[in-house]
C-alpha cells in the first residue's frame, strides 16, 4: 500500500472513530459516561494522530533505494536555477511544495548539495513544478506563489521560504511569507490570486508525466546540450551520499 493510501486510512479511521464513540455514548452507555468516551476519544485520537506524524516523517522505502536506472530528457526554458549557466553537471527536481519528502530533502540534502557543487560552479541546479493537487490542496497554490516571488526577482527566498511552512501554505500563510520576505505585498497578492502562472506550472507538470514522473520529489541528473538535460531519473529524497556519488561520477566524464 502507498503511502498516499495510508494517510486517506489513517484519516478515515479518525471519522469512523468519532462516529462510534459519539453515537456510542448517546445510544448505548448514555449521558452519564459521556465524559469516559470523550476521554476514549481523545486516545484513540491522539493515536491516529502518532500514526500519520510517522507515515509523513518516517522514509519511504521507495526513498531510500535508488530505483532501477532510467534516463529521461529534458527541455529547460525559463526555469529557475541556482549555480553558473555552464556548469558541467545539472540536476532537476520535480517539486511539491507541500510534499513532506519534498520539505525534509530541502532541510537536509539540499543545502549539502548547495555547499559542494552549486556554490564551486559545477552543478547547475533547476527547479520544475509538480504539485500533487489530488493530496495536496495548496500545492498549486505555493507553486504559483514561488513564482510571485519570482516575479520579485527573489524565487529562492521565496522557495526556501515555503519549504521551512512544512506544508502549511494556506493564502494566509504565504502571505504571512512575503511579508517576512519584504515582497511588495498587494503586487504579490495580486498574483497569488491569478492564474498567470499556471501555464508554465503545467508545462512543467506534462515534461514529468512525459518521462514517467508519479510522484516528488523526483530528479534528473545530467548534462547540457543547449536547452536539453539528459541524464539519469532518481526517485524520492535519497540522503546526501546518493547524490554526491552520482554527480561524483558525471563530474568524472564530463
Amino acid at each position: 500500500m502507498t503511502r498516499p493510501w495510508l494517510l486517506a486510512l489513517a484519516a478515515a479511521l479518525v471519522l469512523v472513530s468519532l462516529g462510534s464513540l459519539v453515537g456510542g455514548a448517546r445510544s448505548v452507555f448514555g449521558l452519564r459516561d459521556a465524559a469516559q468516551n470523550r476521554e476514549q476519544l481523545a486516545a484513540i485520537h491522539g493515536e491516529l494522530i502518532r500514526i500519520r506524524q510517522i507515515l509523513e516523517t518516517e522514509p519511504d522505502p521507495d526513498d531510500e533505494n535508488v530505483q532501477a536506472e532510467r534516463t529521461a530528457r529534458l527541455t529547460l526554458s525559463g526555469q529557475p536555477s541556482l549555480g553558473s549557466p555552464n556548469a558541467p553537471v545539472v540536476v532537476v527536481e520535480f517539486t511539491d511544495f507541500q510534499c513532506p519528502f519534498c520539505s525534509r530533502f530541502h532541510s537536509q540534502t539540499f543545502p549539502l548539495i548547495r555547499k559542494a557543487y552549486i556554490v564551486p560552479g559545477r552543478v547547475r541546479y533547476v527547479t520544475m513544478d509538480f504539485p500533487l493537487t489530488t493530496i495536496h490542496s495548496d500545492a498549486l497554490r505555493a507553486a504559483r506563489a514561488s513564482h510571485c516571488g519570482e516575479e520579485q526577482g527573489r524565487y529562492w527566498e521565496t522557495h526556501e521560504a515555503l519549504f521551512s511552512q512544512r506544508g502549511q501554505l494556506g493564502r494566509g500563510n504565504i502571505l504571512t511569507v512575503a511579508n517576512g520576505l519584504g515582497l511588495n505585498a498587494q503586487r504579490f497578492a495580486a498574483c497569488l490570486d491569478n492564474a498567470a502562472n499556471d501555464e508554465r506550472i503545467q508545462r512543467d507538470i506534462s515534461q514529468g508525466r512525459a518521462i514517467g514522473i508519479s510522484g516528488t520529489p523526483t530528479f534528473v541528473l545530467g548534462r547540457a546540450i543547449g536547452r536539453t538535460v539528459v541524464g539519469r531519473v532518481v526517485v524520492g529524497a535519497q540522503p546526501y551520499e546518493v547524490f554526491d556519488d552520482l554527480i561524483r561520477a558525471l563530474l568524472d566524464r564530463a
